[in-house]
């Protein structure tokens, strides 16, 4: 991988910020608010949380890589959110130039009222994010860094806050299945699981030629998987040089400082590794080969709230 440009490819899966695409969150908040249990009404307060403070940081990180991009020579980036997806498009900026290109982005996936709110939740999605940018950016010529922004869980790596539909339920299970009192409910497995996402991301090295200098899994509750991710039995997909995960703690909803990543340091040392070196220091956990680094996390603010 050594001596090829790096391209940020940039992956968020945030929820719904406009109020076209809330309705299913409102309609479950309003439900909650009304209740006298305190608990429900601490988790619409988590619900209405969400929908302010992950659309905000996902649009000040588009912000601050598109200037840092402009005022700095060299790096170039793909950008993909739920909400440039909704209105079927994506990002690219390029190195040299000024402002962004705006291509189209449709993808066909389910009739689903959870994938209509976040499309970048569905596999299909994922796959198309990763052909437009080897298409924009051939792999023989590029390196990419790979940062993943989602919702997630022990289960599933990328995946929306919220997966049921209010008019699947009746208010009465609604309120019971917030809390977990629910017989018989399983929570559905909208998104993506962390063996099919690993799985893309090795499919994209065989079918697009697909190399990854780094791949930062931005989301909350790591997984069993990443504890053997790295062994002989769960290698790290070939085609990536550096994982880097969060392991059990929870995340915030502004992890990475892009103005610095994309700086006049990562001109010498390279987007990867400076992507490494700033998560690392601040007790990341990196998996390259069977010989594992666990780190604690140590930082100060706001979480996501899962």
């Amino acid at each position: 991988m050594k001596g090829r440009l790096e391209i940020l490819l940039y992956y968020a899966n945030e929820s719904p910020g406009e109020r076209s695409a809330q309705e299913n969150y409102l309609a479950i908040i309003a439900l909650l608010e009304k209740s006298e249990d305190d608990r429900h009404r601490q988790i619409a307060r988590q619900l209405l949380d969400d929908l302010s403070a992950f659309p905000e940081a996902v649009s000040r990180e588009v912000r601050a890589i598109g200037l840092s991009i402009s005022s700095v020579s060299g790096n170039s980036a793909v950008l993909f959110t739920n909400g440039l997806a909704r209105r079927g498009g994506f990002l690219a900026f390029r190195g040299r130039r000024k402002g962004a290109w705006r291509g189209r982005f449709e993808v066909e996936a389910a009739n689903n009222r959870i994938y209509g709110a976040h499309p970048l939740s569905h596999p299909l999605a994922f796959v198309a994010a990763l052909r437009e940018a080897a298409a924009l950016f051939p792999p023989p010529a590029f390196d990419f860094v790979l940062v993943v922004k989602s919702h997630a869980n022990p289960t599933m790596a990328i995946t929306p806050r919220l997966v049921i539909n209010a008019e699947d339920f009746s208010e009465r299970q609604l309120l019971a299945l917030s809390v977990g009192e629910l017989p018989g409910f399983t929570r559905p497995l909208l998104g993506i699981s962390r063996e099919q996402w690993y799985s893309l991301l090795e499919a994209s090295g065989r079918e697009l030629g697909m190399r990854f200098s780094a791949v930062f899994l931005d989301g909350c509750a790591g997984s069993p998987l990443e504890d053997n991710l790295g062994t002989r039995n769960a290698p790290v997909p070939q085609n990536v040089e550096r994982l880097i995960v969060a392991g059990r703690a929870p995340m915030m909803y502004q992890t990475l400082d892009y103005t610095a990543l994309l700086g006049p340091t990562t001109q010498r040392n390279g987007l990867g590794r400076s992507l490494g070196d700033q998560l690392i220091s601040r007790g990341f956990r990196e998996i390259r080969t069977k010989d594992e680094v666990s780190q604690p996390l140590s930082r100060s603010a706001p979480r996501k709230s899962e």
